[in-house]
Protein backbone atom coordinates (compact mmCIF):
# COMPACT_ATOMS: atom_id res chain seq x y z
CA UNK A 1 0.00 0.00 0.00
CA UNK A 2 1.10 3.55 -1.35
CA UNK A 3 0.67 7.05 0.57
CA UNK A 4 -1.76 8.92 -1.64
CA UNK A 5 -0.28 12.30 -0.51
CA UNK A 6 3.60 11.69 -0.92
CA UNK A 7 3.93 8.05 -2.76
CA UNK A 8 5.98 6.28 -0.06
CA UNK A 9 5.35 2.61 0.81
CA UNK A 10 3.08 2.49 4.15
CA UNK A 11 3.39 -0.63 6.09
CA UNK A 12 0.28 -2.86 6.29
CA UNK A 13 -2.16 -2.12 9.09
CA UNK A 14 -0.69 1.22 9.33
CA UNK A 15 -3.12 4.59 9.80
CA UNK A 16 -0.08 7.48 9.28
CA UNK A 17 2.40 7.55 6.97
CA UNK A 18 6.26 7.51 7.95
CA UNK A 19 7.35 9.84 5.63
CA UNK A 20 4.95 13.19 5.77
CA UNK A 21 2.23 11.60 8.72
CA UNK A 22 -0.71 11.76 6.33
CA UNK A 23 -3.43 9.23 6.99
CA UNK A 24 -3.87 6.48 5.34
CA UNK A 25 -7.12 4.63 4.53
CA UNK A 26 -7.32 1.31 5.91
CA UNK A 27 -7.77 -1.68 3.52
CA UNK A 28 -11.08 -3.07 4.45
CA UNK A 29 -11.65 -7.24 4.42
CA UNK A 30 -15.08 -7.89 2.70
CA UNK A 31 -17.59 -9.64 5.55
CA UNK A 32 -18.01 -13.04 4.71
CA UNK A 33 -21.80 -14.00 3.19
CA UNK A 34 -24.48 -14.12 5.54
CA UNK A 35 -27.36 -15.74 5.40
CA UNK A 36 -29.62 -13.71 7.29
CA UNK A 37 -31.29 -10.30 6.36
CA UNK A 38 -28.52 -7.71 7.11
CA UNK A 39 -29.60 -5.48 10.66
CA UNK A 40 -29.84 -2.49 8.72
CA UNK A 41 -32.50 -4.11 6.61
CA UNK A 42 -34.11 -5.71 9.26
CA UNK A 43 -34.76 -2.45 11.07
CA UNK A 44 -35.92 -0.79 7.90
CA UNK A 45 -38.70 -3.38 7.35
CA UNK A 46 -39.47 -2.40 11.11
CA UNK A 47 -39.53 1.21 10.60
CA UNK A 48 -42.35 0.90 7.38
CA UNK A 49 -44.71 -1.81 9.89
CA UNK A 50 -45.44 0.65 12.60
CA UNK A 51 -48.50 -0.98 13.40
CA UNK A 52 -47.63 -4.61 13.47
CA UNK A 53 -44.64 -4.07 16.04
CA UNK A 54 -44.44 -1.17 17.92
CA UNK A 55 -42.69 -2.39 20.46
CA UNK A 56 -40.20 -3.58 17.69
CA UNK A 57 -40.35 -0.35 16.35
CA UNK A 58 -38.76 1.42 19.30
CA UNK A 59 -36.35 -0.97 19.88
CA UNK A 60 -35.09 0.07 15.90
CA UNK A 61 -34.92 3.60 16.49
CA UNK A 62 -32.88 3.26 19.83
CA UNK A 63 -30.22 0.60 17.90
CA UNK A 64 -30.72 2.88 14.45
CA UNK A 65 -29.72 6.18 16.95
CA UNK A 66 -26.94 4.27 18.82
CA UNK A 67 -25.21 3.48 15.23
CA UNK A 68 -25.47 6.73 14.44
CA UNK A 69 -23.31 7.91 17.71
CA UNK A 70 -20.78 5.37 17.05
CA UNK A 71 -20.57 6.74 13.45
CA UNK A 72 -20.37 10.19 14.61
CA UNK A 73 -17.58 9.57 17.74
CA UNK A 74 -15.31 7.05 14.98
CA UNK A 75 -15.04 9.84 13.05
CA UNK A 76 -14.19 13.11 16.03
CA UNK A 77 -10.60 13.07 16.74
CA UNK A 78 -9.65 11.76 19.89
CA UNK A 79 -9.06 14.16 22.95
CA UNK A 80 -6.46 14.46 25.78
CA UNK A 81 -6.79 16.09 28.80
CA UNK A 82 -3.39 17.96 29.58
CA UNK A 83 -4.54 18.57 33.34
CA UNK A 84 -4.15 14.47 34.19
CA UNK A 85 -0.16 15.12 33.32
CA UNK A 86 0.93 18.59 35.43
CA UNK A 87 2.32 18.81 38.24
CA UNK A 88 3.14 22.21 40.07
CA UNK A 89 5.91 21.76 42.75
CA UNK A 90 6.23 24.75 45.02
CA UNK A 91 9.12 25.96 47.26
CA UNK A 92 10.46 28.77 49.90
CA UNK A 93 8.49 30.89 52.06
CA UNK A 94 5.44 32.43 51.42
CA UNK A 95 6.25 36.35 49.54
CA UNK A 96 8.91 34.92 48.42
CA UNK A 97 8.02 31.41 47.47
CA UNK A 98 8.95 29.67 43.58
CA UNK A 99 6.68 27.67 41.60
CA UNK A 100 7.51 24.99 38.74
CA UNK A 101 5.36 23.51 36.39
CA UNK A 102 6.24 19.65 35.28
CA UNK A 103 4.86 17.65 32.23
CA UNK A 104 4.42 14.31 32.36
CA UNK A 105 5.66 13.64 28.57
CA UNK A 106 5.90 9.98 29.11
CA UNK A 107 2.60 9.55 30.43
CA UNK A 108 1.05 12.02 27.92
CA UNK A 109 3.01 10.57 24.66
CA UNK A 110 1.63 7.15 26.08
CA UNK A 111 -2.09 8.21 26.08
CA UNK A 112 -1.09 10.16 22.72
CA UNK A 113 0.16 7.14 21.55
CA UNK A 114 -2.79 4.24 22.13
CA UNK A 115 -3.20 1.89 19.39
CA UNK A 116 -0.28 3.20 17.43
CA UNK A 117 3.03 1.46 16.25
CA UNK A 118 6.45 2.57 17.56
CA UNK A 119 7.17 4.14 13.97
CA UNK A 120 3.60 5.71 14.12
CA UNK A 121 4.57 7.53 18.08
CA UNK A 122 8.07 8.73 17.12
CA UNK A 123 6.17 10.48 14.00
CA UNK A 124 3.43 11.48 16.08
CA UNK A 125 5.89 13.07 18.78
CA UNK A 126 8.09 14.51 16.16
CA UNK A 127 4.73 16.70 14.64
CA UNK A 128 3.81 17.52 18.49
CA UNK A 129 7.30 19.07 18.32
CA UNK A 130 6.63 21.18 15.43
CA UNK A 131 3.67 22.13 16.24
CA UNK A 132 4.74 25.33 18.54
CA UNK A 133 3.66 23.66 21.78
CA UNK A 134 3.69 25.99 24.35
CA UNK A 135 2.91 25.42 28.08
CA UNK A 136 4.13 27.71 31.33
CA UNK A 137 3.67 29.53 33.88
CA UNK A 138 2.88 33.18 33.65
CA UNK A 139 4.65 33.86 37.00
CA UNK A 140 6.93 31.48 39.02
CA UNK A 141 8.34 34.35 41.67
CA UNK A 142 7.62 36.39 44.99
CA UNK A 143 5.01 34.09 45.44
CA UNK A 144 2.40 33.71 48.42
CA UNK A 145 0.13 31.09 49.97
CA UNK A 146 -3.23 31.84 47.93
CA UNK A 147 -1.76 33.70 44.92
CA UNK A 148 -3.45 32.65 41.70
CA UNK A 149 -0.88 32.10 38.87
CA UNK A 150 -1.94 31.05 35.36
CA UNK A 151 -0.75 28.19 32.86
CA UNK A 152 -0.47 29.49 29.33
CA UNK A 153 -1.24 26.82 26.92
CA UNK A 154 -1.44 26.67 23.27
CA UNK A 155 -0.36 24.50 19.80
CA UNK A 156 -1.07 24.47 16.31
CA UNK A 157 -4.42 22.20 16.05
CA UNK A 158 -3.81 21.85 12.46
CA UNK A 159 -0.57 20.13 12.89
CA UNK A 160 -1.68 17.27 14.88
CA UNK A 161 -5.28 17.05 13.21
CA UNK A 162 -4.09 14.34 10.49
CA UNK A 163 -3.63 12.49 13.32
CA UNK A 164 -7.07 12.60 14.96
CA UNK A 165 -5.68 13.99 18.43
CA UNK A 166 -6.52 17.33 20.27
CA UNK A 167 -5.11 18.13 23.37
CA UNK A 168 -7.40 20.33 26.06
CA UNK A 169 -6.18 22.66 28.78
CA UNK A 170 -9.08 22.06 31.31
CA UNK A 171 -7.88 24.74 34.43
CA UNK A 172 -5.74 26.87 33.39
CA UNK A 173 -5.74 28.75 37.12
CA UNK A 174 -3.88 27.01 40.29
CA UNK A 175 -3.90 28.47 43.33
CA UNK A 176 -0.26 28.82 45.47
CA UNK A 177 -0.16 27.08 48.93
CA UNK A 178 2.25 24.72 51.26
CA UNK A 179 4.60 27.86 51.19
CA UNK A 180 6.36 28.01 54.92
CA UNK A 181 5.47 31.04 56.62
CA UNK A 182 8.43 33.53 57.16
CA UNK A 183 9.58 35.26 60.49
CA UNK A 184 10.17 39.07 59.58
CA UNK A 185 13.70 39.95 60.58
CA UNK A 186 14.69 43.34 61.53
CA UNK A 187 18.37 43.15 61.57
CA UNK A 188 18.60 46.17 62.91
CA UNK A 189 16.48 46.18 65.83
CA UNK A 190 19.72 45.79 68.28
CA UNK A 191 22.25 47.23 66.48
CA UNK A 192 23.84 49.58 68.86
CA UNK A 193 25.70 52.77 67.93
CA UNK A 194 29.43 53.92 69.32
CA UNK A 195 30.80 56.76 68.33
CA UNK A 196 34.81 57.60 69.29
CA UNK A 197 36.11 61.25 68.67
CA UNK A 198 34.75 64.38 69.40
CA UNK A 199 32.75 66.38 66.19
CA UNK A 200 33.93 67.30 63.66
CA UNK A 201 35.98 64.34 63.68
CA UNK A 202 33.73 62.07 65.68
CA UNK A 203 33.84 58.18 63.63
CA UNK A 204 30.38 55.54 64.73
CA UNK A 205 31.06 52.31 64.72
CA UNK A 206 28.34 49.21 64.47
CA UNK A 207 27.63 46.03 66.52
CA UNK A 208 24.52 43.38 66.52
CA UNK A 209 23.65 42.73 70.39
CA UNK A 210 20.47 40.45 69.22
CA UNK A 211 22.38 37.30 69.59
CA UNK A 212 20.56 35.94 66.43
CA UNK A 213 22.46 33.68 65.32
CA UNK A 214 21.95 33.96 61.42
CA UNK A 215 22.98 37.55 62.37
CA UNK A 216 26.13 36.57 63.85
CA UNK A 217 27.28 34.38 61.20
CA UNK A 218 25.57 35.64 58.10
CA UNK A 219 25.05 39.22 58.30
CA UNK A 220 27.66 41.88 58.31
CA UNK A 221 27.39 46.18 58.18
CA UNK A 222 28.96 48.91 56.18
CA UNK A 223 29.05 52.17 57.40
CA UNK A 224 28.67 54.78 54.69
CA UNK A 225 29.51 58.56 55.54
CA UNK A 226 30.36 56.80 59.30
CA UNK A 227 33.47 59.55 59.68
CA UNK A 228 33.99 63.00 60.14
CA UNK A 229 30.84 63.37 61.61
CA UNK A 230 29.30 66.59 63.86
CA UNK A 231 25.65 66.13 65.68
CA UNK A 232 22.97 66.25 63.75
CA UNK A 233 24.96 64.52 60.50
CA UNK A 234 23.23 61.95 58.86
CA UNK A 235 24.79 58.45 57.62
CA UNK A 236 23.52 55.05 56.60
CA UNK A 237 24.18 51.56 57.68
CA UNK A 238 23.93 48.63 55.22
CA UNK A 239 23.25 45.59 56.24
CA UNK A 240 25.13 42.65 53.83
CA UNK A 241 24.01 38.74 53.43
CA UNK A 242 22.70 36.05 51.00
CA UNK A 243 18.43 36.04 50.56
CA UNK A 244 19.49 32.55 50.04
CA UNK A 245 20.76 31.98 53.11
CA UNK A 246 17.79 33.93 55.26
CA UNK A 247 15.45 31.96 53.50
CA UNK A 248 17.19 29.12 54.59
CA UNK A 249 16.93 29.76 57.73
CA UNK A 250 13.39 30.77 57.92
CA UNK A 251 13.59 34.50 57.78
CA UNK A 252 12.98 37.62 55.25
CA UNK A 253 15.03 40.20 55.98
CA UNK A 254 13.05 43.59 56.44
CA UNK A 255 15.49 45.85 54.99
CA UNK A 256 18.89 45.89 53.91
CA UNK A 257 19.89 49.65 54.93
CA UNK A 258 18.75 52.04 57.26
CA UNK A 259 19.54 55.54 57.95
CA UNK A 260 20.78 56.90 61.07
CA UNK A 261 21.19 60.80 62.97
CA UNK A 262 24.15 61.14 64.96
CA UNK A 263 23.04 62.42 68.40
CA UNK A 264 24.96 62.69 71.92
CA UNK A 265 28.24 62.53 70.51
CA UNK A 266 30.96 62.38 73.14
CA UNK A 267 32.17 65.95 74.26
CA UNK A 268 36.13 66.62 74.17
CA UNK A 269 38.20 65.44 77.15
CA UNK A 270 40.74 68.20 78.55
CA UNK A 271 44.13 67.19 78.67
CA UNK A 272 47.02 69.40 80.59
CA UNK A 273 49.86 67.71 78.29
CA UNK A 274 52.71 68.97 80.60
CA UNK A 275 51.33 66.36 83.38
CA UNK A 276 51.90 64.08 81.97
CA UNK A 277 55.43 65.08 81.89
CA UNK A 278 58.01 63.79 84.12
CA UNK A 279 61.84 65.15 84.36
CA UNK A 280 64.78 63.35 85.78
CA UNK A 281 68.47 64.59 86.32
CA UNK A 282 71.35 63.00 86.58
CA UNK A 283 75.10 63.54 86.13
CA UNK A 284 77.18 65.13 88.90
CA UNK A 285 77.51 68.82 90.20
CA UNK A 286 78.35 71.25 86.98
CA UNK A 287 77.81 68.28 84.64
CA UNK A 288 73.91 67.76 84.84
CA UNK A 289 71.61 66.02 82.38
CA UNK A 290 67.90 66.72 82.38
CA UNK A 291 65.66 64.05 80.24
CA UNK A 292 61.65 63.89 80.31
CA UNK A 293 59.47 61.03 79.77
CA UNK A 294 56.48 61.07 78.50
CA UNK A 295 54.26 59.28 81.01
CA UNK A 296 50.46 58.58 79.17
CA UNK A 297 49.74 55.36 76.66
CA UNK A 298 48.20 58.63 74.46
CA UNK A 299 50.33 57.47 71.32
CA UNK A 300 49.21 60.73 69.24
CA UNK A 301 50.77 62.49 72.28
CA UNK A 302 53.96 61.31 70.39
CA UNK A 303 53.47 63.70 67.62
CA UNK A 304 54.00 66.82 69.93
CA UNK A 305 57.56 68.39 70.36
CA UNK A 306 59.09 68.42 73.65
CA UNK A 307 62.43 70.66 74.06
CA UNK A 308 64.19 71.84 76.85
CA UNK A 309 66.30 75.24 76.47
CA UNK A 310 68.85 73.55 78.21
CA UNK A 311 69.46 70.21 79.16
CA UNK A 312 72.95 69.75 80.20
CA UNK A 313 76.26 71.39 82.09
CA UNK A 314 73.85 71.50 84.38
CA UNK A 315 74.55 72.69 88.44
CA UNK A 316 71.82 72.61 91.77
CA UNK A 317 69.69 75.75 91.41
CA UNK A 318 69.73 76.44 87.31
CA UNK A 319 65.84 76.84 86.39
CA UNK A 320 65.46 75.89 83.36
CA UNK A 321 61.99 75.70 80.41
CA UNK A 322 60.83 72.59 78.94
CA UNK A 323 57.92 73.45 75.99
CA UNK A 324 56.07 71.93 73.64
CA UNK A 325 54.96 73.17 70.41
CA UNK A 326 52.58 71.01 67.45
CA UNK A 327 54.79 70.97 64.65
CA UNK A 328 52.03 68.43 62.92
CA UNK A 329 48.87 70.89 63.34
CA UNK A 330 47.24 67.74 65.16
CA UNK A 331 44.39 68.54 66.22
CA UNK A 332 43.36 66.50 69.33
CA UNK A 333 39.44 66.77 68.69
CA UNK A 334 40.40 64.42 66.68
CA UNK A 335 41.08 61.90 69.07
CA UNK A 336 38.50 63.04 71.67
CA UNK A 337 40.78 65.75 73.47
CA UNK A 338 40.87 69.46 73.58
CA UNK A 339 44.30 70.62 75.16
CA UNK A 340 44.49 73.33 78.64
CA UNK A 341 47.01 74.51 80.04
CA UNK A 342 50.18 76.26 79.71
CA UNK A 343 52.85 74.98 76.56
CA UNK A 344 55.84 75.62 78.93
CA UNK A 345 56.61 75.35 82.34
CA UNK A 346 60.11 75.84 83.97
CA UNK A 347 61.83 73.58 86.53
CA UNK A 348 64.26 74.00 89.15
CA UNK A 349 67.33 71.77 89.48
CA UNK A 350 67.66 69.66 92.30
CA UNK A 351 70.45 68.63 94.06
CA UNK A 352 72.86 66.98 92.07
CA UNK A 353 74.85 63.91 92.05
CA UNK A 354 78.48 62.65 93.32
CA UNK A 355 80.95 60.27 91.72
CA UNK A 356 81.33 57.45 94.59
CA UNK A 357 84.82 57.41 95.79
CA UNK A 358 84.27 55.24 98.94
CA UNK A 359 81.46 52.49 98.75
CA UNK A 360 80.76 53.43 102.44
CA UNK A 361 78.95 56.92 100.80
CA UNK A 362 76.27 54.48 99.61
CA UNK A 363 73.57 54.32 101.76
CA UNK A 364 72.88 50.85 103.51
CA UNK A 365 69.89 50.01 101.30
CA UNK A 366 71.17 51.04 98.16
CA UNK A 367 74.95 49.43 98.80
CA UNK A 368 72.82 46.04 99.71
CA UNK A 369 70.94 46.26 96.22
CA UNK A 370 74.12 46.88 94.19
CA UNK A 371 75.88 44.27 95.62
CA UNK A 372 73.62 41.54 94.78
CA UNK A 373 72.71 42.54 91.51
CA UNK A 374 76.86 42.30 91.04
CA UNK A 375 76.99 38.97 92.37
CA UNK A 376 74.36 37.37 90.52
CA UNK A 377 76.77 38.74 87.18
CA UNK A 378 79.79 37.17 88.71
CA UNK A 379 78.25 33.51 89.66
CA UNK A 380 76.64 33.88 86.07
CA UNK A 381 80.43 34.85 84.44
CA UNK A 382 81.68 32.05 86.81
CA UNK A 383 79.62 29.33 86.21
CA UNK A 384 77.90 29.68 82.76
CA UNK A 385 78.73 27.34 79.55
CA UNK A 386 80.35 29.31 77.03
CA UNK A 387 77.65 28.03 74.31
CA UNK A 388 75.46 30.19 76.69
CA UNK A 389 77.34 33.74 77.74
CA UNK A 390 79.09 33.75 74.22
CA UNK A 391 82.41 34.90 75.65
CA UNK A 392 85.10 33.52 76.26
CA UNK A 393 86.60 30.94 79.34
CA UNK A 394 87.88 32.34 82.18
CA UNK A 395 91.74 31.88 82.39
CA UNK A 396 93.66 30.78 85.03
CA UNK A 397 96.60 33.21 85.76
CA UNK A 398 99.09 33.53 88.43
CA UNK A 399 102.03 32.66 89.85
CA UNK A 400 102.28 29.00 89.41
CA UNK A 401 99.90 28.45 86.31
CA UNK A 402 100.83 29.69 82.67
CA UNK A 403 97.73 32.03 81.52
CA UNK A 404 97.46 29.32 78.45
CA UNK A 405 95.33 27.50 81.52
CA UNK A 406 91.33 27.74 80.61
CA UNK A 407 88.69 27.06 84.09
CA UNK A 408 86.26 25.45 82.30
CA UNK A 409 82.82 27.13 82.59
CA UNK A 410 81.31 23.88 82.91
CA UNK A 411 82.62 23.00 85.90
CA UNK A 412 80.70 24.22 89.33
CA UNK A 413 82.78 26.61 91.54
CA UNK A 414 81.50 27.04 94.56
CA UNK A 415 81.73 29.09 97.90
CA UNK A 416 81.62 32.48 95.80
CA UNK A 417 82.37 36.03 98.39
CA UNK A 418 82.66 39.10 97.80
CA UNK A 419 86.23 39.61 99.24
CA UNK A 420 86.83 44.01 98.99
CA UNK A 421 85.46 46.92 96.82
CA UNK A 422 87.96 49.04 96.06
CA UNK A 423 86.92 53.12 94.58
CA UNK A 424 89.97 54.73 92.31
CA UNK A 425 90.68 56.53 89.23
CA UNK A 426 92.43 55.26 85.95
CA UNK A 427 93.27 58.05 83.74
CA UNK A 428 91.26 60.66 85.86
CA UNK A 429 88.43 58.26 85.36
CA UNK A 430 86.40 57.16 88.48
CA UNK A 431 86.21 53.29 89.51
CA UNK A 432 83.53 51.16 91.74
CA UNK A 433 85.90 47.64 91.34
CA UNK A 434 84.12 44.04 93.06
CA UNK A 435 86.67 41.79 93.87
CA UNK A 436 84.91 37.90 94.62
CA UNK A 437 86.84 34.94 95.66
CA UNK A 438 85.27 31.38 94.94
CA UNK A 439 86.79 27.76 95.98
CA UNK A 440 88.59 25.91 93.03
CA UNK A 441 90.27 23.66 94.94
CA UNK A 442 88.44 20.85 92.97
CA UNK A 443 89.15 22.31 89.59
CA UNK A 444 91.48 19.73 87.77
CA UNK A 445 93.82 22.60 86.39
CA UNK A 446 94.71 23.19 89.60
CA UNK A 447 94.82 19.48 91.28
CA UNK A 448 96.85 18.20 87.92
CA UNK A 449 99.66 20.81 88.23
CA UNK A 450 99.96 19.68 92.25
CA UNK A 451 98.81 23.25 93.35
CA UNK A 452 97.54 23.92 96.82
CA UNK A 453 95.25 26.84 96.00
CA UNK A 454 91.77 27.15 97.29
CA UNK A 455 90.48 30.49 96.80
CA UNK A 456 90.78 32.30 93.19
CA UNK A 457 89.29 36.09 92.13
CA UNK A 458 87.43 37.50 89.63
CA UNK A 459 86.53 41.37 89.30
CA UNK A 460 83.71 43.09 87.90
CA UNK A 461 83.66 47.13 87.68
CA UNK A 462 81.69 49.86 87.05
CA UNK A 463 82.51 53.23 85.34
CA UNK A 464 81.99 56.59 86.76
CA UNK A 465 79.20 55.04 89.36
CA UNK A 466 77.41 58.66 90.62
CA UNK A 467 75.21 58.82 93.64
CA UNK A 468 72.33 61.09 93.13
CA UNK A 469 71.04 63.72 95.32
CA UNK A 470 68.27 61.25 97.04
CA UNK A 471 70.69 58.78 97.46
CA UNK A 472 70.00 56.49 95.20
CA UNK A 473 72.94 54.96 92.35
CA UNK A 474 72.44 56.17 88.81
CA UNK A 475 72.21 52.60 87.65
CA UNK A 476 69.66 50.52 85.51
CA UNK A 477 70.22 47.53 87.08
CA UNK A 478 68.27 46.01 84.14
CA UNK A 479 70.87 46.63 81.80
CA UNK A 480 74.35 44.95 82.74
CA UNK A 481 76.15 47.12 79.91
CA UNK A 482 77.27 49.25 82.56
CA UNK A 483 79.13 46.35 84.09
CA UNK A 484 81.99 44.93 82.93
CA UNK A 485 83.68 41.32 84.03
CA UNK A 486 87.27 40.79 83.24
CA UNK A 487 87.58 37.21 81.65
CA UNK A 488 90.54 36.09 84.10
CA UNK A 489 90.97 34.05 86.78
CA UNK A 490 93.49 35.17 89.56
CA UNK A 491 94.80 32.15 91.68
CA UNK A 492 95.86 34.87 94.32
CA UNK A 493 94.75 38.05 95.58
CA UNK A 494 98.12 39.41 94.85
CA UNK A 495 98.16 38.50 91.41
CA UNK A 496 95.06 40.84 90.89
CA UNK A 497 96.57 43.42 93.29
CA UNK A 498 99.44 43.25 91.09
CA UNK A 499 98.72 43.12 87.73
CA UNK A 500 95.02 45.56 88.03
CA UNK A 501 94.67 46.80 91.41
CA UNK A 502 97.54 49.09 91.81
CA UNK A 503 97.23 50.63 88.34
CA UNK A 504 94.20 52.73 90.14
CA UNK A 505 95.14 55.76 92.06
CA UNK A 506 93.65 57.57 95.02
CA UNK A 507 92.36 54.06 96.32
CA UNK A 508 89.69 53.74 99.50
CA UNK A 509 89.20 49.76 99.74
CA UNK A 510 85.97 48.51 101.78
CA UNK A 511 86.18 45.05 103.17
CA UNK A 512 83.68 43.39 103.50
CA UNK A 513 82.78 41.59 106.80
Amino acid sequence: MFCEKCGKEVESGSRFCQNCGATVAVETVPAAASTGVPIGQKVAALLKDKKKAPIVYGVGAAILAAIVLIIVLVSLPRTVVLDDYITIQYDGLSTVGTAELELDEEGLMKDLGKDLTMKELNTLYAALMKADFKLELDTTENLSNGDNIHITFSYNEEALKQYDVRIKLKKDTRTVEGLQEPVFLDVFEKLELTYEGCAPYTKVTVTDTSGNPFIQDYVTYRVENGTKLSEGSEFTVHASYSDYDANEKGYIVKESSKKYIAVNLPQPKELDVLSYITVDFSGIEGRGVAKYTLDSELSFLSRLRFTFNKSSSLKEGDVITLSYTNPYNMDPLEYGYTFTGATAKQITVPKLGAYVTDFSQIPEAEGTKLLKWVEERARYYLTAEKSKNGMESMKLTGTDYSSGNELSHAEATGNVKLHSVVAGKRYSTQYLVFVYTFDITKHPNVTENGGNVTNACIYLYLTKPVLKGDGTLDVDYTDHGDLYCKTTCYLTYEALESEYLKTLTEQVVYTAQ
